[in-house]
Formats: structure tokens, C-alpha cells, sequence
């Protein structure tokens, strides 16, 4: 492992550690924990503090006088996830982002990070549908995300919100021209009712679907959309009620559950779901021969 790995594994184990109920450790006690001296102990407390965690050293332990903010919580969990087991991770997105561009997957993911940083416009040469790429479409990236297996970006197109996937994209000329960038909270409204991959249109829906016992015990931990709730009852089924952008993508995974789910609300949900059946019960009616 890397020293700046290393160091960033140790600061967040220090942090860790300490976050534990009735933790009694002192610095002392960290360089010993870790065999590091108490200069390289205190930089890591500085650096922790550094990133928004209120760690400080007393004469009875290492404390963390204020609770972390989710956002926070968030990035130290995934920077921590990555460092021990990115050499067994299986990232779909990336992996075939880089197996079909090669280095043309980091240079793409550069060029439109450093757009959406600078809040400066970028043009884009997009192959929408095989052999048919669309040239010099002028986009304001706002933010890239996974979804559906696919490295994404979601920007602004002639005034309308739009997504492109990384795959698909040939070519990027940045420029100078500035745009306004949305603010974070729009941006995460624009997120927290997308059941999979879709972001767009201004049409949200509130859905109901049952799950059963089982439906729970398999996925009852599951965060399947952020304005989600579960209503449980006595039996150990519940109700899952949320807010969605996309009745076609709850439909979708409702059908392939549909032996532990039901959808309940609205009727147009109901009526996806039927439709979608019907659809893979007509084509799989027939044996197909070889």
C-alpha cells in the first residue's frame, strides 16, 4: 500500500476507533495502536479536522466532541470502502466504459469533471444511435453519476436537462464560455425520486407497492429510492410508499419480483405492470427451436 493510502486508512481507523461508545484511547494509545511517533498522530488528527471532524486530544482521550454530518459520513465511508478493497471491486460503469473507449474513458472524464468544476461550457460530438453521431452540441455538464451499468453526465442542453452516457460520447472541446451552475440542492432533488437511471421530466408519482414477508427479507434493507418509507405491519409485510420520476422503471423491476411484490397505486403503475408482462409472457409463450 501506498504511504498516502496508508496514511489515509490510518485516519480513518483513528477516526473510527474513536466514534466507538466509551472509547478510552489516548494518543498515547494511537501510537501504539498504529507504531506511528506523536507528530505523525497529531497531523492526522489536523488533517481530520481539516475535513469537517471536530477530533481533538485530551488528557483522557482522543474525542470527537460533535456529530458527523451525513454528507461527511458519506465520503470518509466510500474514500475508506475504496482503499481496501478496490482490487476486488467489479464496477460495471468503468469497466466497460474503459473496455470500449480505452484511454479516451479518463481523458472524457477529465475534460467534463474540469467543465463542471470551472462552470464553463463544453461541446460534445454524441453517437446517439450506432453510425449516426450528432456533432457540436453545446452542453453546461452538471454532474456525473452511475446508473444502469453506464458512466453518465447530466447537463444542460438548449435549455432542456438531459443525460448523456460516457460511452457514447466522441469527442469533447472545452471552452470559455460560462454558465450558471445549479445549486446542490437542486441537484440532489433531481436524484432523490430517480428509481434507477432516469432523471428526467418535471411529472412525479406516488407509488404504492406491497411486499410480501419474504419480499421484506430480501429486500427490506434496501434503499430502492430516497423518498422512500416502509409502513410495516404485524406479519412482517409492509407497504413501500415514494415518490418516483419513472413509473416505467418501478414496472420493470415490479415484473421481474412479482412472485414476493405487488403495485398497488396509482392505476397507471398497475396497468405498466400488466402491460410489461403480457409483453414477456407473449414472447416466451412458444419453445424456440434452434
Amino acid at each position: 500500500m501506498s504511504d498516502l493510502k496508508e496514511k489515509l486508512k490510518r485516519q480513518t481507523e483513528i477516526l473510527g476507533l474513536c466514534l466507538q461508545p466509551d472509547h478510552t484511547l489516548s494518543q498515547a494509545d494511537l501510537q501504539v495502536l498504529f507504531k506511528r511517533d506523536r507528530p505523525t498522530i497529531t497531523r492526522d488528527l489536523s488533517s481530520l479536522r481539516s475535513i469537517g471532524v471536530d477530533i481533538h486530544s485530551t488528557k483522557h482521550c482522543v474525542s470527537v466532541e460533535n456529530k458527523l454530518t451525513l454528507k461527511v459520513l458519506n465520503e470518509i465511508i466510500l474514500q475508506y470502502v475504496g482503499l481496501n478493497y478496490s482490487e476486488f471491486s467489479y464496477d460495471k460503469a468503468t469497466t466497460s466504459l474503459v473496455k470500449r473507449q480505452k484511454e479516451k474513458a479518463l481523458s472524457n472524464i477529465v475534460m467534463l469533471q474540469r467543465a463542471i468544476d470551472s462552470g464553463t461550457l463544453a461541446i460534445i460530438d454524441y453517437e446517439k444511435e450506432p453510425g449516426k453521431v450528432e456533432t457540436g452540441k453545446t452542453i453546461a455538464p452538471w454532474i456525473l453519476f452511475q446508473g444502469d451499468n453506464e458512466w453518465r453526465v447530466l447537463a444542460e442542453n438548449d435549455g432542456i436537462q438531459k443525460q448523456y452516457i460516457l460511452s457514447k460520447v466522441r469527442k469533447i472541446t472545452p471552452t470559455r464560455k460560462r454558465f450558471q451552475k445549479p445549486p446542490q440542492e437542486q441537484l440532489r432533488e433531481v436524484f432523490s425520486s430517480a428509481w434507477n437511471a432516469w432523471l428526467g421530466g418535471e411529472k412525479k408519482y406516488q407509488i404504492r407497492i406491497a411486499f410480501s414477508p419474504e419480499a421484506m427479507r430480501r429486500y427490506g434493507h434496501r434503499q430502492f429510492v430516497e423518498t422512500q418509507e416502509f409502513r410495516r405491519n404485524a406479519d412482517g409485510s409492509a407497504i413501500l410508499e415514494a415518490t418516483v420520476n419513472s413509473l416505467f422503471e418501478v414496472a420493470g423491476w415490479i415484473v421481474s419480483h412479482s412472485e414476493w411484490v405487488e403495485a398497488l397505486e396509482p392505476a397507471e403503475l398497475r396497468g405498466t405492470v400488466r402491460q410489461l408482462a403480457e409483453q414477456a409472457l407473449h414472447t416466451h409463450r412458444e419453445e424456440r427451436t434452434a
